[in-house]
């Protein structure tokens, strides 16, 4: 039977118009893992998933901090309500936050854009497409505490509307049979939290320019030109917006294809990206061939798991530094080219390691850790496989060139074990025992 092990979502905080996109784990019934889609038009051995988005309605309705969108409101500001302010930005979570918000305020009194669903902004298309369900289906499911559950979507991906503000969004995958229609098993379900409104966009302030007719078109010396739009972006890209600083900032593969789909929205001929990593910096390079390089040399280092390399050179060069320093008669420079050598070859080691380890739980990977190469897309399988088979020749030749045949069968031992942990049918880390003893090996 089709099992669903495990639904995730790549941001607990939805925003219009961003794409929600479900990732799930299947096991299938040869016991192989898969995120692929398995859709009703698509049946695999006989069975298939069924997607469904819901929509909490509740009648306590729930305000969102205008200026941290993540929390409750608890106040509202009625002097921005006089000033003709938007009744959106007037919420705020605390009197600091109420503060902060009055002093980025514009105090122009312009109302900033509705964000109701009549009206179009930033974030909000009026042709998003959530699956073949209407606006305002029947009620699903009651329950108590006056809410109600409303059916907004039937496809993997959702888009939250404007509708959806101040709500919390369900996502549930059943697997059933496809002929009978018939459930297996429970239905795995997620909640979100409230869905917040977009940012709203400053409003574009023109520079006067001298030759300018009614249309807007420059002259200059009998030739038109067009209105020429500059654009400025903060990315904040998954370099600078680390898990480890920011535990609020969702996932960057979630983020990448929403900055990307807001940025070519703008239609600027002249745009300025801030805080980028070198998969946007430099998207629009003119050589194809530095372009490339310098995505492969990103893809390839998070290919490496730098975190596993620097445990691996910092404990190596620990250990001889304080052989040495125990016994200063064997220092002979002389044998510090073959002692990076031998880390070299160590890093070689870890690169085959850990690239088996992410050809074998690509799909694993694409729910736990959507950042890795393979399973954002940045590295085919075949071609990790041709870097693992480089790394583990070169490092096998290193070593079996300086050292002697006893540390080359120790640092074969090595690879073995690095490859039953998770090749099939061996599989060591499904073991909890055996898994640990391997990596402390």
């Amino acid at each position: 039977m089709l099992s669903v092990l495990r639904v995730h979502l790549p941001s607990d905080i939805p925003i219009v118009g961003c794409e929600l996109t479900s990732y799930v784990l299947l096991q299938c019934p040869d016991t192989s893992i898969t995120t692929d889609d398995v859709p009703e038009s698509s049946p695999i051995y006989g069975f298939c998933l069924r997607y469904r988005w819901y929509r909490i309605q509740s009648d306590r309705k729930v305000a969102i901090c205008s200026v941290h969108p993540f929390e409750q409101a608890t106040l509202q500001c009625f002097g921005c309500v006089k000033a003709k302010i938007h009744v959106a930005k007037s919420y705020h979570c605390s009197p600091r936050g109420r503060a902060f918000g009055r002093f980025n305020t514009s105090g122009s009194g312009a109302s900033n854009a509705s964000l109701s669903s009549s009206t179009p902004s930033i974030g909000h298309n009026t042709s998003l497409s959530n699956g073949s369900t209407p606006s305002y289906p029947a009620a699903v499911t009651e329950r108590s505490g006056g809410e109600t559950w409303f059916e907004v979507g039937r496809l993997k991906t959702y888009t939250p509307t404007a509708d959806d503000i101040g709500q919390v969004l369900k996502f549930e995958c059943v697997s059933f049979v496809a002929e009978k229609k018939l459930h297996v098993g429970h239905a795995n379900t997620i909640l979100t939290s409230h869905v917040i409104p977009p940012p709203t966009p400053s409003p574009r302030r023109l520079v006067p320019v001298n030759g300018v007719d009614v249309i807007g078109n420059l002259d200059l010396d009998g030739h038109t030109f067009r209105n020429l739009y500059c654009g400025s972006h903060t990315i904040f890209s998954d370099v600078h917006a680390s898990n480890d600083l920011y535990s609020y900032c969702p996932s960057w593969a979630y983020r990448r294809q929403n900055l990307l789909r807001e940025i070519v929205g703008y239609r600027a001929d002249i745009l300025c990206l801030q805080e980028g990593s070198t998969q946007v910096g430099d998207a629009g390079s003119d050589d194809p061939l530095l372009k490339k390089f310098l995505v492969f040399k990103d893809a390839f280092w998070r290919f490496l798991r730098p975190h596993t390399i620097r445990g691996t050179a910092l404990g190596s060069v620990a250990l001889v530094s304080r052989a040495l320093i125990e016994n200063t008669d064997l220092i002979k420079w002389p044998l510090l080219f073959k002692a990076l050598c031998g880390v070299f070859a160590l890093i070689c080691g870890n690169g085959y390691i850990v690239g088996i380890n992410q050809i074998y739980d690509v799909g694993i990977d694409k729910v736990n850790k959507p950042y890795l190469p393979i399973a954002v897309g940045d590295l085919s399988v075949q071609s990790t496989w041709s870097l693992v088979l480089f790394v583990v020749v070169a490092g096998v030749s290193i070593v079996s060139f300086n050292f002697g045949p006893f540390i080359t069968s120790l640092y074969c031992l090595g690879l073995f074990l690095g490859t039953i942990y998770s090749v099939p049918p061996f599989r060591m880390k499904k073991y909890l025992v055996a898994a640990f003893l391997i990596i402390a090996t």
